[in-house]
């Protein structure tokens, strides 16, 4: 018999459901994988917005990976919500520690419904320099990276050498091996996600994945679940490139199941 490929998730919880730890463990299950994981900060939020985050403590961070990491082997592993520069820290020393391969990491800095859930600037600056060149792939959509950015507005098609331009010279400044790009809050009338890759530090190579755009408010958790499709896929021995592909033909499903759902008010979670 087979065993399931094992990923390691970080990240915060979400209490409706919809995003964070609660769906990655829906996602690697779906897609045959086995989800361990270590909580990062406690969110109490629902569709409305988040009203509170608190960061477990670097104790308890450390304990949970401890415990964990002691007794599995994780083919990949899957970061998420980072509170704060310490939890940042906490994590590149234990990636670093038990030299763990296939570092997927969703840059969350927003929740769907609106909220804050990072900490100050110096968390940001930590995960760009401390986990950032650990990282097989960074999965930021539109709008974190033009935050890793600090500048203006990046749309997809209309200054399309000017945005190849930016993510490679992003990626050589931080040690980036891989961006996926994510299209979804462009205004395109399709979904394009481009995979943008530099091996040896030189060779520059990109791939879309472009999917039609579904209309639906029920999104909340959509980066979650895709970087959690990805590190499932990888986990069990798929390249990047189709991990992604998978993973983005996955998304799909997800968001289709969940266009009649009337569960949340405003921004339902995804359908597994």
């Amino acid at each position: 018999m087979n065993e399931k490929p094992i990923i390691l998730a970080i990240g915060g919880s979400d209490n409706c459901a919809g995003a964070g730890i609660q769906a990655d463990l829906k996602t690697c299950m779906a897609l045959g994988a086995y989800c361990v994981t270590t909580i990062s900060a406690v969110t109490a939020q629902n569709d409305y917005g988040v009203a509170a985050v608190k960061y477990v403590g670097g104790d308890i961070l450390k304990a949970q990976l401890d415990a964990t990491l002691k007794v599995v082997r994780p083919k990949a592993v899957k970061i998420g919500m980072m509170p704060n520069a310490e939890s940042v820290k906490i994590v590149a020393d234990y990636i670093r520690e038990y030299k763990l391969n296939n570092v997927i990491i969703d840059p969350v800095i927003s929740a769907t419904s609106g909220g804050s859930l990072m900490g100050s600037d110096n968390t940001l600056d930590a995960l760009v320099n401390s986990l950032f060149p650990l990282a097989t792939l960074i999965t930021p959509n539109l709008p974190e990276f033009e935050i890793l950015l600090s500048q203006d507005s990046i749309t997809f098609g209309l200054a399309k050498d000017e945005q190849r331009d930016s993510v490679f010279n992003y990626m050589l400044e931080h040690s980036i091996s891989n961006i996926l790009l994510k299209g979804g809050h462009s205004t395109e009338s399709i979904c394009k996600d481009i995979l943008y890759s530099l091996e040896d530090g030189s060779t520059r190579r990109e791939a879309e994945f472009i999917s039609k755009r579904i209309i639906s408010t029920n999104t909340h958790g959509t980066g979650c679940t895709l970087s959690s499709a990805i590190a499932s896929y990888i986990a069990s021995g798929v390249t990047l490139y189709e991990s992604t592909r998978r993973a983005k033909e996955y998304i799909g499903h997800c968001i289709e199941r969940a266009v009649e759902s009337k569960m949340f008010p405003i921004n339902g979670p995804l359908f597994h």
